[in-house]
């Protein structure tokens, strides 16, 4: 395979349903159901990258059986072509961040409150805080 990736990891993904998380690696990014990646059913997600940029996969370009299940379905590991990125500003991507959180049911309060990690956000200065505040709340 190629580079898959046109940004470098870690990243911050946000997805249409208002989903934050922290991808580490190029194979956590791309895993989604067999049936939407056969389908051509490109994820709805925007990608934030440590450098001010956001990126959208347009289109799978390949895909690679994994042989897991979950909740059900059976994931393969999808590579995208994308679209290419837009800049943005820290602000934005904490706003984005703060009202997952926000809108959350109770996924990211497992280790701390709501209000400890909305605190945690807010004093982020940098990508690298914000991923950390992140990694932080999901351990």
């Amino acid at each position: 395979m190629a580079a898959e990736y046109p940004f470098t990891f870690p990243v911050v993904a946000r997805y249409d349903d208002g989903t934050v998380m922290v991808h580490r690696t190029g194979v956590a990014a791309g895993l989604c159901s067999e049936s939407d990646a056969r389908g051509g059913r490109v994820p709805k997600v925007e990608f934030y990258d440590g450098s001010g940029r956001a990126w959208r996969p347009l289109r799978i370009t390949e895909i690679v059986p994994q042989g897991k299940r979950i909740f059900g379905k059976v994931l393969v590991r999808a590579t995208f072509a994308f679209a290419p990125p837009r800049s943005f500003e820290f602000d934005e991507l904490c706003r984005v961040v703060r009202d997952a959180i926000e809108q959350d049911d109770d996924v990211w309060n497992q280790t701390m409150s709501h209000s400890e990690l909305l605190a945690m956000i807010d004093e982020a200065a940098t990508f690298d805080e914000l991923v950390t505040a992140l990694v932080t709340a999901a351990a």
